[in-house]
């Protein structure tokens, strides 16, 4: 551990004083020292990325759905009473000062922002069109994508040790390697029977067909088509020029 991580778990964040129990308030809930939180723009892959997770903090887990999924790794607020020393959880706030450690999923912009635009509308009740939308500061909560990977990006160039990045794309066609990286970085086994087995119970198409038979609206609604590339056709023209324009460093950054 190195001076700055040290300094962090004393209270510290950059020059600034940020004790535990100020973090724990700013965020509205209870933050500890071994806790991690799964972070990203909406849309980028964290569902996959939780199950993944719970499945491997869980070994005793042979099955996975989105209800097994929130009693494994819950929203931030929710289920934050329990015993276990490492806790995870899941908040989409870029509230990276507060979080002890993140795993930080990033996909390809691109196809975040046109999936986030098609679960607006079909579970938040976003009534626009496309161009309404993607340069809304009002419909997208959370910030835009760019702001929001330029803070994560920000936070990994202060604390390296503390940041997990995981691409979509790479949980799509390196997903042993991307497991193991996940694995190491939680400190926990990853044998290459448990990689199978979570290959497997994390197959889109099975985990499509789950939600889609859920009562809970967002939840039908939360697994899409998981394409690469597949903002081609919505997002296009001036608004596909102006959103490479204002993200292109990092876009760049992560190789799109």
């Amino acid at each position: 551990m190195n001076v700055r991580d040290i300094l962090f778990d004393l209270g510290f964040y950059g020059c600034r004083w940020l004790p535990w129990s100020k973090r724990s308030k700013y965020a509205g809930y209870e933050i500890r020292k071994g806790d991690t939180f799964m972070c990203s723009y909406p849309r980028s892959g964290n569902t996959w990325t939780r199950m993944v997770v719970a499945l491997l903090v869980r070994p005793d887990i042979t099955e996975i759905d989105l209800d097994v999924l929130d009693e494994i790794v819950p929203d931030a607020g929710t289920g934050m009473k329990g015993a276990r020393s490492s806790r995870i959880f899941k908040d989409h706030r870029p509230s990276f000062d507060l979080f002890p450690k993140i795993i930080y999923n990033v996909r390809d912009g691109r196809d975040s922002i046109v999936s986030a635009f098609h679960y607006a509308v079909k579970s938040l009740g976003f009534k626009g069109s496309f161009d309404d939308y993607i340069f809304s500061r009002e419909a997208q909560l959370f910030g835009f994508w760019h702001e929001h990977v330029q803070q994560a990006i920000q936070f990994g160039e202060l604390y390296p040790s503390r940041i997990l990045f995981v691409k979509y794309e790479d949980l799509s066609v390196e997903f042993e390697r991307a497991v193991i990286k996940i694995a190491s970085f939680l400190g926990v086994e990853a044998s290459q029977k448990r990689i199978e087995l979570i290959r497997k119970k994390t197959d889109f198409k099975l985990q499509q067909v789950k939600a889609s038979k859920s009562s809970n609206m967002k939840k039908r609604h939360t697994i899409r088509t998981g394409m690469v590339s597949g903002y081609k056709g919505l997002l296009e023209g001036r608004n596909l020029e102006v959103f490479e324009q204002i993200s292109a460093k990092e876009l760049t950054r992560f190789g799109y």
